[in-house]
């Protein structure tokens, strides 16, 4: 399971649930289950009951209703938490052969930063410049080459 980090939709998080009284982006996660809402957030300890640790100071999803209250008190924010519509995912070996393909480019977070901390936008480019080489010219590459 994964989640798309850098593809806003046009639509906020109070859009689908007006009793926020906040303003939030939403995310595109990823192809399977597009009608089901899930987050993810970074904190010391779990903010929101029956989150899942997937990562030191990474959880993912929990009771909603405590998260759009975290939301409106400002435990959750926009530096530490994302809320996706759908997300990636992979049969069994799926991801691997995928890999091994070369359909994925792998590369180590060396700064430990988390991708709550960059701007949605930048994620990409800044991935691409930090690989170097001949994945540099990929950092200013168009969403849709034939934009051009």
């Amino acid at each position: 399971m994964g989640f798309i980090f850098n593809k806003i939709f046009d639509v906020n998080l109070k859009d689908l649930v007006p009793e926020i009284d906040c303003y939030f982006p939403l995310f595109y996660g990823g192809p399977v289950e597009e009608d089901q809402l899930f987050f993810v957030y970074q904190s010391t300890a779990a903010i929101v009951d029956n989150s899942r640790k997937i990562a030191p100071q990474l959880y993912l999803g929990g009771d909603s209703t405590q998260a759009f209250e975290a939301l409106e008190d400002r435990r959750l924010h926009s530096q530490n938490c994302r809320f996706f519509l759908g997300y990636s995912g992979w049969a069994k070996g799926q991801l691997e052969q995928e890999i091994n393909l070369n359909s994925w480019l792998i590369q180590k977070n060396s700064k430990k930063e988390l991708p709550f901390t960059i701007k949605a936008g930048d994620l990409w480019r800044n991935a691409m410049i930090h690989k170097g080489g001949k994945y540099t010219l990929w950092a200013n590459a168009p969403d849709n080459p034939t934009y051009n």
